[in-house]
């Protein structure tokens, strides 16, 4: 593969929507597609993904898009959601494809590629999400580019502010609109320190760890893990999260992990530097969480709202109550729908921050 410009199609092959099952998208058109971006180092690299561009005609103006980070899938290639598009359909996606908005979604850096992913790695997943969109441009009948809206779920939700986070410097040219983060991974010292204590969280724990090593190969997972874990990292960074959880939710947490993550100045460094709320993202951000989530803890999203205001940023944090980590999506629905089309219309954002 040749280098080339960030956001450059390498290829883009029609998904097949079958004529015999009612079609993901009536009026659009479904591409796989693979773009050159960049690793940490700067190398060039290829990441996967896939767009889904409506039939009508470009408005003059742009054409609107939506941008999806996904959640925790594993570290696998065959986890990468553009392998399976109809299973990882992007939340909100449908009204604005309906809109006339062009949907895409990034499989992130060594996700379906060569590589490992980095996962939890803040600037990787910014930058996959920002190449999508500019490789998208490059997509039959899309046209020029309008606002953008950047939306994501737990680690999406952190790959999304990350990517309107380093954008002004990365890619100056989008138009970003604002930031939808559905629970994402926030305070990330505090964050692991939590999932390692619970089983049912542990596979989590080993995932981050060799996500963290995969973009800073000075992180050593065995500052925190035990022997036996660090060893099982080869065999975690080829399956999907849920065979991972799966396998370690019956474990002794003590069997997993020697110590406390931030009990190393180097480990807590990395951690700090890939949470969001550290830098001023230049646009909107919409923070919305369930009050019953079970695997971010509520109080992460609150330090983030309180790290955001301190930067001045316009930021808007919502709880439902009697929402869980995977059903927020569905009760956010309303006020998340709303949020987009006011972005897509310039309409001020509400923020939660005193002047």
């Amino acid at each position: 593969m040749r280098p080339a410009q960030p956001g450059t199609l390498i290829w883009a092959r029609l998904f097949a929507q079958r004529v015999s099952d009612p079609p993901l998208f009536p009026q659009a058109t479904i591409w796989q597609m693979l773009y050159h971006s960049r690793d940490g180092a700067g190398h060039d690299i290829a990441v996967s993904g896939y767009a889904v561009v409506p039939k009508r005609r470009a408005p003059a103006s742009g054409r609107p898009v939506f941008a999806w980070a996904h959640g925790l899938v594993g570290l696998g290639d065959q986890c990468a959601p553009s392998k399976a598009i109809p299973d990882h359909l992007p939340a909100y996606g449908r009204p604005q494809v309906a809109r006339g908005a062009v949907l895409v979604a990034t499989d992130y850096e060594g996700l379906g590629t060569p590589g490992d992913h980095p996962y939890l790695v803040g600037d990787a997943e910014g930058r996959g999400v920002l190449d999508s969109i500019r490789a998208a441009a490059n997509l039959p009948d899309v046209g020029s580019l309008g606002d953008i809206v950047i939306a994501g779920d737990t680690e999406g939700g952190s790959a999304a502010l990350f990517a309107a986070q380093i954008a002004h410097k990365y890619a100056p040219e989008l138009h970003i609109s604002g930031v939808i983060a559905l629970a994402p991974t926030a305070d990330l010292p505090t964050f692991l320190t939590a999932i390692v204590k619970t089983p049912a969280h542990l596979g989590i724990a080993l995932i981050a760890a060799a996500g963290l090593h995969a973009g800073n190969p000075s992180f050593d997972p065995g500052s925190f893990l035990t022997p036996a874990a660090k060893t099982d990292l080869a065999r975690v960074s080829g399956e999907c999260a849920a065979a991972t959880v799966a396998r370690y939710r019956t474990q002794a947490p003590s069997s997993v992990v020697g110590r406390d993550p931030n009990s190393d100045r180097a480990t807590h460094a990395v951690l700090v530097d890939n949470s969001p709320g550290n830098a001023d993202p230049h646009v909107p951000i919409l923070i919305l969480q369930g009050g019953r989530d079970d695997e971010i803890p509520v109080s992460l999203t609150a330090q983030l709202r309180t790290d955001y205001c301190a930067l001045h940023v316009s930021v808007q944090r919502v709880v439902y109550p009697g929402a869980n980590h995977s059903s927020v999506t569905k009760a956010a629905q309303t006020d998340a729908l709303r949020w987009i089309t006011d972005r897509y219309r310039n309409q001020r954002a509400p923020s939660d921050c005193k002047r």
